[in-house]
C-alpha cells in the first residue's frame, strides 16, 4: 500500500479547506467562486488513488466530502454574519464531528465520567456489531432469499455506524471539544420522520442549517424536505462514484424513498399500542429501502456472502 499517495490525497483536501479561510473576507459572489474552485479541488482528490483501491478511494472521498461540506457551511455562515477566528477555524478543520461552526453547542454530557462511559459503551457496541458481522459472514446463504441475509447484515452495519459516530463525539468531548449528540436512539423511532431526527444528527444539523433553512423550509416543509434528501442522496452518490468509478443511482433512490416517507409522516406522532406497530413498520420500511444503500456498500466492500440478487447486480 502506497501510504504517501493516500496521505497526499487527504492533505490536499485539507489544504483546500484551509486555503478557503482568506476567502471568508470576500463578498458573497467572489467567495462562492472561491468555494467552487477549492471545493472542486478537494472533491477530486480521491482520483489521485488507483481505481483498484476501492475502499481507500471511498475513505478519501468521505474525508474530501467533509472538507467541502465545511467550506459550504463557512460560506453560508458568512452570509449570516458568522466568521470564526483563526484558532476556532483550525479547531473546526480538525474536528471530525462538527460540520456547522456557528451552531457548536456545549456538550450535552458535561462530565468526564459521562463521556468516558459513553465512549466505553460505544466501543463495546461497535465490537459486538463487528463480531455479529463476522459470524454472519460465516453463514452459507446460498439459496436463501436475499432479504434474510440483508436484514441482519444491514442492522449490524447500522449499529456499527451508530457506535462509531457516538464514539467520535465522546472522544471530541473528552479532548475538550464541543459537539452535539450524534444519535438519539434511532432504533426507537416510531416514524421515518422521527428516525431522521434521531439518527446522525451531525449531518442532520448540517443539512438543516445550511440547506433546509436557506430554502425557507419552515414555510415550505414538503418541498424543502424532499430537496434536502436529494442533496443527501447526491452527497452519497459522490462517495460511491469516487470509489467504484460510476454513479449507479442507488443512493439517490434510497434517500428519495426516505424523503417521501418523511414527508408523509412529518406530523404523525403515534402513541400507546399504535406506537409499537409504527416502530415495527418503520424498522421494516428502513430495512427494505436500505437494500439500495447497502448494495452500494457491497460494490466497495463485499458484505453479502451470497452476493447481490440479479435485479440489483444489473442496476
Amino acid at each position: 500500500m502506497d501510504w504517501i499517495r493516500i496521505l497526499s490525497a487527504l492533505a490536499i483536501a485539507a489544504s483546500a479547506l484551509i486555503g478557503f479561510y482568506p476567502a471568508l473576507r470576500l463578498p458573497s459572489v467572489p467567495r462562492f467562486v472561491a468555494l467552487l474552485a477549492l471545493g472542486g479541488i478537494a472533491v477530486l482528490t480521491p482520483l489521485l488513488l488507483p481505481p483498484s483501491w476501492l475502499l481507500w478511494r471511498f475513505v478519501a472521498a468521505l474525508f474530501a466530502g467533509v472538507m467541502a461540506m465545511k467550506m459550504w457551511d463557512l460560506h453560508i455562515g458568512m452570509d449570516l454574519g458568522s466568521r470564526p477566528g483563526w484558532r476556532d477555524f483550525l479547531a473546526f478543520v480538525i474536528s471530525p464531528v462538527v460540520l456547522v461552526w456557528r451552531k457548536r453547542l456545549p456538550p450535552e454530557r458535561s462530565s468526564i465520567k459521562g463521556d468516558a462511559r459513553a465512549l466505553g459503551i460505544s466501543v463495546l457496541v461497535g465490537a459486538g456489531a463487528i463480531v455479529a458481522l463476522t459470524l454472519l459472514r460465516r453463514v452459507d446463504w446460498t439459496g436463501v432469499p436475499f432479504l434474510l441475509e440483508h436484514v441482519p447484515v444491514a442492522t449490524a452495519l447500522f449499529v456499527l455506524v451508530i457506535a462509531t459516530l457516538d464514539a467520535g463525539v465522546a472522544l471530541t468531548r473528552l479532548f475538550g471539544g464541543r459537539a452535539i449528540d450524534a444519535n438519539d436512539r434511532p432504533l426507537a423511532a416510531r416514524t421515518p420522520a422521527e428516525f431522521w431526527r434521531r439518527y446522525n444528527r451531525l449531518v442532520g444539523q448540517f443539512l438543516h442549517e445550511d440547506f433546509f433553512k436557506p430554502m425557507r423550509g419552515l414555510r415550505h416543509p414538503v418541498r424543502s424536505t424532499l430537496a434536502v434528501f436529494a442533496v443527501s442522496g447526491l452527497l452519497h452518490e459522490y462517495l460511491f462514484w469516487m470509489a467504484i468509478g460510476r454513479a449507479a443511482g442507488l443512493q439517490l433512490t434510497f434517500f428519495m424513498l426516505q424523503g417521501a416517507a418523511v414527508v408523509l409522516t412529518l406530523r404523525i406522532k403515534p402513541a400507546g399500542w399504535q406506537a409499537v406497530a409504527w416502530r415495527v413498520g418503520t424498522f421494516a420500511y428502513n430495512a427494505l429501502s436500505s437494500v439500495f444503500f447497502f448494495a452500494s456498500v457491497h460494490l466497495v466492500f463485499p458484505i453479502y456472502r451470497a452476493g447481490l440478487p440479479d435485479w440489483l447486480r444489473s442496476w
